[in-house]
């Protein structure tokens, strides 16, 4: 039965275990799933009425090429947040005077298929009084330790197996992370503080007792991103049409073209694009190259930070691999890793000192609180008409369209997911201050919320 469980679960053990490279955790629905609303996505969309609107939720939903989106615009707010003792390490920018330029909205709009359900306002993610009871007992039962540890032995025993079902050779690359455990560690004692780790941080979660704070989740989290992807495409993966680097290029570019798309249309006087950017929970720093790769015409600094030391080791390791002859590759050998809680960006990098904040999977592993204080540091982090772009699980889809049990035996891995799916993150984000929400479904799991200072 533990090893059922673990078998159904570990579509959705992931990036946390893979380390946001995606932190991007989701359930794997099935075919079924994926023929009843995902595989009709297309054909929905041209349901969208090209020219009339209707805003929903307080949410306009307008057409994009590449995806259903919305947006909408909220009061901005002042948060004040008492400056840190610590000196920061990033050059602040001088605060601009010039407003942000307005954002140039479609005239064409459209409205939601109910079929797909692919509604983006907090009322998507509030969950129903059975739901909360369900995902209040599976924490009460993986609060119990020898529970917890015979999931998480039997759940990277079938994550490993299905890795090697997909073509990623998980024995393979763990094994070469763990050969270099010498070099990884001196990299780590390298690290520039060792800061007080958050007692959520502490907690067991994914498949690890320890989480993130464990060598062998650092050398298993490169397979175990490459082989969660594959799952948002079963159907191209088993007729042999997508390979797992392709289906992680796939996640990452949605990203971050809809990013700079976003950008261009209040960007201002840095039309060219962001000029410093920051990759929050930045694990191993797949999600990082693929910020280089996306802004190395534009950027001249770029950031990491995690609060892991072992993946800032890993990630530290694999810059050291870049093939120089890549276009990106001076960007990204140049970048800073920094070891600290994503809730202390503004004082270690200073007040208004970046352009783009990426947070790629961060939120679901986050107890609301401190989602809170993350949205409140990265705003103040932000220079006037900087971006905040969070990528991670699509509540709707995940929860309100999966079997129970699926979404229960799910949470096991994520303690914090009942949280992260009661948040109302657009309302969070207005009391950061930041304004002019636009939400994109990025792929078949997850989304894209953006927002702008």
């Amino acid at each position: 039965m533990v090893c059922r469980a673990a078998r159904i679960h570990m579509a959705g053990a992931s990036e946390a275990m893979h380390g946001k490279g995606p932190h991007g955790n989701s359930l794997r629905l099935g075919s079924r799933y994926f023929r009843s609303h995902v595989a009709r996505r297309d054909v929905e969309s041209n349901d969208l009425h090209p020219t009339k609107g209707v805003t929903k939720h307080g949410l306009t939903v307008f057409p994009s090429p590449s995806g259903m989106r919305t947006s909408a615009s909220f009061p901005k707010q002042k948060q004040r947040i008492r400056p840190g003792a610590q000196t920061p390490i990033w050059p602040p920018l001088r605060a601009s005077t010039r407003p942000p330029a307005p954002i140039r909205r479609s005239q064409a709009a459209e409205t939601l298929s109910r079929r797909m359900g692919a509604r983006s306002s907090a009322a998507a993610g509030k969950l129903s009084f059975a739901e909360q009871a369900g995902m209040k007992v599976v924490n009460a039962l993986f609060s119990i330790p020898p529970v917890r540890s015979t999931l998480a032995v039997a759940a990277r025993m079938v994550m490993a197996d299905n890795a090697r079902r997909f073509g990623v050779d998980w024995r393979a690359s763990a094994s070469k992370w763990r050969s270099r455990l010498a070099e990884l560690k001196e990299d780590l004692r390298l690290l520039d503080q060792k800061p007080n780790y958050p007692k959520y941080y502490r907690k067991p979660f994914h498949a690890y007792d320890k989480g993130n704070l464990d060598w062998n989740a650092a050398c298993e989290v490169e397979a175990a991103t490459l082989a969660l992807t594959l799952r948002y495409w079963p159907r191209e993966v088993k007729e042999g049409r997508l390979k797992a680097e392709e289906a992680q290029r796939r996640v990452r570019t949605k990203i971050t073209e809809e990013v700079k798309r976003y950008w261009g249309e209040g960007a201002g006087r840095f039309r060219s694009g962001p000029r410093h950017i920051c990759d929050l929970g930045c694990s191993i720093g797949i999600s990082t190259e693929f910020l280089a790769q996306a802004h190395h015409a534009s950027a001249k600094t770029l950031l990491g930070i995690d609060l892991s030391p072992h993946y800032l080791a890993v990630a530290t390791s694999r810059v050291r691999e870049l093939d120089a002859s890549e276009p990106w590759s001076r960007l990204m050998r140049s970048a800073k890793f920094l070891h600290c809680a994503a809730e202390e960006t503004h004082r270690r990098v200073g007040r208004e000192s970046l352009d783009l904040i990426y947070a790629n999977f961060l939120f679901h592993e986050l107890p609301s609180h401190a989602s809170k204080r993350v949205l409140a540091s990265t705003a103040a982090a932000l220079r006037k008409g900087g971006v905040l772009a969070i990528a991670d699980v699509d509540v709707e889809r995940m929860v309100k369209r999966s079997n129970p049990a699926l979404v229960a035996l799910f949470q096991i891995t994520e303690p914090f997911f009942k949280e992260y799916a009661e948040l109302d993150l657009e309302a969070a984000l207005q009391d950061a201050g930041l304004k002019d929400v636009r939400v994109v479904l990025t792929d078949p799991k997850n989304r894209l919320v953006m927002a702008r200072k």
